[in-house]
């Protein structure tokens, strides 16, 4: 009876034996660093540490648009990919070839920096290929 059933449903699915594949995915790699102290020409230099154990995301592309550039209001949109950087700060993220926001967790706060255009922190991720984007969080008095 059941084998009745899925044979029913599936004509009704229209499946198939081809098998689908999905296109291998790109990478987006890169470093994350923090940027602190006091980095006035009088003072000590500031200091650029990697950052471990951080969340990276990456949304659809993200309008700057009517948005906080450094801190952007992203509770209404879930990331489609996230990952957390290494113990050097180091993150890599698989996802499938296209335009995104990237955006780091910057103590509970999604962090966009100020390096946009029409679009948040945008990265291209190209089928196959690595793309490295380098992410700086700065805390720095300038």
């Amino acid at each position: 009876m059941r084998r009745v059933f899925f044979a029913f449903a599936c004509v009704l699915a229209g499946c198939s034996n081809e098998v689908t594949t999905v296109d291998s995915p790109g990478h987006l790699e890169g470093a994350l660093t923090l940027r602190s102290g006091n980095c006035q020409p009088v003072s000590p230099p500031c200091k650029v540490t990697p950052l471990p154990g951080v969340n990276v995301w990456l949304y659809e592309p993200v309008s700057a648009d009517g948005n906080d550039i450094a801190y952007p209001d992203v509770s209404d949109l879930d990331p489609l990919y996230e990952t957390r950087s290494d113990s050097d700060g180091h993150y890599v993220i698989d996802a499938p070839a296209g335009d995104y926001t990237v955006l780091v967790d910057d103590e509970g706060h999604p962090y966009a920096g100020s390096e946009t255009g029409e679009v948040l922190r945008p990265a291209k991720i190209e089928k196959d290929k690595t793309t490295t984007l380098d992410l700086q969080i700065n805390h720095a008095v300038e």
